[in-house]
């Protein structure tokens, strides 16, 4: 075998004899060897053909005991010598550089899809995230049927009573209600006592007044006069053509020191929304 430290020159070969050594061929080249370089009694006694791997102990034949260029490709048997049997350095001595790297190659098919794998678990929920921004409003939905009536409600507490409003205006009057049946003439009661001596004539005064274009809310004021001496003991008023409301109605007197009642006062406004003209009736009953 050719030795990586002493002969650099075989290099070459040694490279070329690697895939053809076989550890059979190497033995038995390295026993004729050793027969022939040191042992003259074996040469000169021992038959041709007669020493073989059988008669060689194991690590028998070193390097150091083969001449130089003794062992030849031809001498190796294709094959005999593999990656293995060779030494670690003379391998890295024999290696040349690293070549470029080769192109890529066509991508191989598609493999069948494997079966799907054990569900995992539920993780766990997440935190909520923000509320989003109030979308558009929609449009609206046909409207549905009336459903049936709910069951009343219990009545409520009474409320508490609110305070009274303002006097409402007079009603019309009503008609005239049919006369009744007369009932049966009753007997004549006992006869009374004579009374006092009666006061002096009584005298009705009447005074009308005309109104024209009352505005809305505008109030005025009229009265009747006793003539002479006379004093009120009564008085009233009636209206007449347009809406008039009466507000005050008292006796009163012509006198600045309030005596003697000699007359009839009353007042008046429109409680229309509109302009009213007609006339007020005021009167004042008078006696001596």
């Amino acid at each position: 075998m050719p030795s990586e430290t002493k002969h650099h020159s075989n290099r070459r070969s040694g490279f070329r004899l690697i895939p053809r050594l076989t550890y059979a061929n190497v033995v038995s080249t390295l026993a004729l060897f050793l027969a022939l370089g040191g042992v003259a009694y074996a040469t000169n006694s021992l038959p041709g053909q007669s020493v073989g791997p059988r008669q060689l102990k194991d690590g028998a034949v070193r390097t150091g005991k083969i001449a130089n260029r003794a062992v030849t490709r031809v001498k190796i048997r294709r094959g005999a010598i593999r990656y293995a049997h060779l030494n670690r350095k003379l391998v890295r001595r024999l290696s040349g550089r690293r070549g470029p790297q080769g192109p890529q190659g066509p991508r191989g098919a598609v493999g069948p899809v494997g079966p799907a794998g054990v569900a995992g678990r539920d993780g766990t929920d997440g935190r909520d995230g923000s509320t989003g921004p109030i979308g558009p409003q929609g449009v609206a939905g046909a409207t549905g049927s009336t459903g049936p009536a709910g069951a009343s409600g219990a009545t409520g507490a009474t409320g508490v009573t609110g305070a009274a409003g303002d006097d409402g205006l007079d009603g019309a009057t009503g008609a005239t209600g049919v006369t009744g049946i007369a009932g049966p003439i009753g007997m004549t009661g006992p006869t009374g006592v004579t009374g006092p001596a009666g006061a002096g004539d009584l005298e009705l005064v009447e005074v009308v007044t005309p109104y024209s274009n009352l505005p809305p809310g505008a109030s005025f004021a009229l009265w009747a006069d006793c003539p002479g001496s006379k004093t009120v003991v009564s008085g009233g008023f009636a209206g007449g053509p347009g809406t008039t409301q009466a507000y005050q109605s008292y006796p009163s007197s012509t006198q600045i020191g309030g005596t003697p009642l000699d007359r009839w006062r009353i007042a008046v406004y429109n409680p229309s929304a509109s302009n009213q003209s007609g006339n007020v009736s005021v009167y004042a009953l008078c006696q001596d």
